[in-house]
């Protein structure tokens, strides 16, 4: 409808919406290759105090998705936030609802929902268990997978002391609750007596 009325093709357009365009057509340009661009001003200012304007390409509801990945998720776009990716999107394009949709992309990026930091205000944590005295607390974690060596053992278990730093290595042959109660049994409990219990 707009593009009708600004090449002068009033005729197919109704009477509301023939006004509505013209309350809207000098935001707009149609040149000869029929691809309707938005005219919007910038933050420069020309020489008489006046903002420069900025031609940005009218987007298909189609394309908006795609508008968005290139300007945000590519390289290019270095997955930068809500305000600067606004900018950047709105210095080349435009369509009603612009800055909810950049928002609404940008704070569903898996990308950058996954590399923030942690929220500034912290809840009320426990934090880890402070070992007073050697072995009230043990560290335990598997070196795995492993070359089988002559005795069938695949995987290393690694038990460290939270106080002093002391670590006993056994090669397992396999990762079961069974054979780590086993080893815990054999190396930690018989050696330094129960572990710490909070």
């Amino acid at each position: 409808m707009l593009k009708a009325f600004l090449r002068g093709e009033t005729t197919k357009v109704s009477y509301k919406e023939a006004r509505d365009a013209w309350k809207w057509s000098d935001k707009f340009f149609l040149p000869s290759d029929n691809i309707l661009y938005y005219v919007g001003p910038t933050r420069r200012k020309s020489e008489d105090d006046q903002p420069e304007l900025a031609l940005g390409l009218v987007v298909l509801t189609t394309m908006i998705q795609e508008v968005l990945q290139n300007c945000h998720d590519s390289i290019e776009g270095g997955h930068q936030g809500v305000v600067r990716s606004y900018q950047g999107v709105k210095h080349d394009y435009y369509w009603i609802g612009l800055y909810a949709d950049v928002e609404k992309h940008v704070k569903s990026c898996l990308d950058c929902s996954s590399s923030k930091s942690a929220p500034q205000l912290k809840g009320y944590s426990p934090g880890n268990v402070l070992a007073e005295r050697p072995f009230q607390v043990v560290s335990m974690d598997f070196v795995i997978p492993l070359p089988k060596s002559r005795r069938g053992n695949t995987a290393l278990l690694l038990c460290q002391c939270s106080f002093t730093g002391f670590v006993i290595a056994k090669a397992i042959s396999d990762t079961d609750a069974l054979t780590v109660a086993k080893v815990f049994e054999e190396c930690i409990y018989r050696r330094f007596g129960a572990l710490h219990t909070p």
